[in-house]
């Protein structure tokens, strides 16, 4: 039997300018705990909240390993600008993506409607992810350590004509590219080639581990955190690596000065090509995923062969042949920096001053 309990309406929720009482909350706010991200096994803080708020839509922009990832909370509201929403980090504004571990997150706050956003303004009209990341407390040196290792593969491809079935289709087309309707029956015997195997085929896994340091004194509070990340995909040829360090240092200076130091830094490697348009397609139905299920399992008798491949002028070129012969790498490099003075020269009363600084490298 499910009995009521009244004393919740008594919580104290934290919200984008101060604390009120649940009762008295009229906005919509989704909180999330670091316990409910450090067991999901994803590099991307965005990722890990998948399906953890009600209203709020998460879509990774390609199946291309640590590709970036979309948000929508209740909807679109635009049709032309951005729709993601505004995240803050320790109070400090990150922008409209972010590149966080998950273990390093101490707690979310997802604002989803005007009432609770309007502090924000129109920065805050898509929503705002306020994200507290893990402090130091007061006490000995604490040492923690995460793994995880994971594999992929897989479960189950689409099914393609077979040789014979593939030249009985281009003869019904009008084609003599595979012989006459008296020589198909020779298909029967070749074995063709599943591009959806050779480029999808390989078990890809998915190595994690991060390790955290925090402790400190009555007047120096510290959190270090390093993470790595490394993933080979199912695709041939791809992969990612991601690097992740984050410092935290609470200091107080004297009886009315105190500091705080926040630092973040993120390095990523990207291999091969992306599941969407690339190599300057027109669009994603050219990409090397569509080629592999609609590619031809044989070549025609009128077909380029191997011996005469370098005088010919066909720019045709098999998904296998695509991966293995493009050479695509990349590498993202972010910095955030941002440091916190408290002033509090009567009690009760506090002045605040913010420096933040961010840096971002693509090659």
């Amino acid at each position: 039997m499910m009995e009521e309990d009244n004393n919740s309406l008594d919580e104290l929720v934290v919200i984008g300018y101060g604390v009120v009482k649940k009762r008295d909350l009229t906005g919509s706010v989704a909180s999330i705990k670091s316990d409910d991200l450090k067991n999901v096994a994803s590099s991307n803080a965005m990722q890990a909240m998948q399906a953890k708020i009600p209203g709020m839509d998460l879509q990774q922009s390609s199946g291309e390993s640590g590709s970036g990832v979309s948000i929508n909370l209740r909807g679109a509201r635009s049709m032309l600008a951005s729709n993601n929403p505004l995240i803050l980090v320790d109070g400090v504004a990150y922008g409209s993506t972010l590149d966080l571990n998950p273990s390093d997150i101490e707690s979310m706050e997802v604002l989803k409607d005007a009432s609770s956003t309007a502090i924000y303004g129109t920065r805050g009209a898509n929503g705002v992810i306020i994200i507290t990341t893990k402090s130091g407390s007061e006490g000995k040196t604490q040492v923690n350590f995460n793994a995880s290792l994971g594999y992929k593969k897989v479960s189950k491809l689409v099914k393609t004509m077979s040789p014979y079935d593939y030249a009985y289709y281009q003869y019904e087309l009008g084609s003599t590219d595979y012989g006459n309707y008296n020589d198909l029956d020779i298909w029967k015997s070749i074995e063709g080639r599943d591009y959806q195997d050779e480029v999808f085929g390989r078990t890809g896994n998915q190595k994690q581990y991060n390790v955290n340091v925090s402790g400190g004194t009555k007047d120096i509070k510290y959190n270090i955190g390093f993470s790595h990340n490394d993933e080979k995909s199912i695709m041939q040829g791809s992969g990612y690596a991601k690097n992740n360090v984050n410092a935290k240092i609470n200091a107080n200076l004297n009886k009315w000065l105190s500091l705080d130091f926040n630092g973040r830094m993120a390095f990523t490697k990207l291999d091969g090509l992306n599941g969407g348009a690339d190599t300057n397609e027109s669009s994603a139905a050219n990409s090397v995923v569509a080629n592999t299920v609609r590619w031809n399992p044989v070549e025609p008798l009128s077909g380029t062969t191997d011996d005469d491949e370098e005088n010919s002028t066909s720019t045709r070129r098999n998904p296998t042949e695509r991966i293995t012969d493009t050479y695509k790498y990349q590498e993202r490099f972010q910095q955030n920096y941002n440091v916190g003075l408290n002033w509090k020269p009567f009690k009760n009363i506090t002045f605040r001053s913010e420096f933040g600084y961010g840096w971002k490298y693509n090659n």
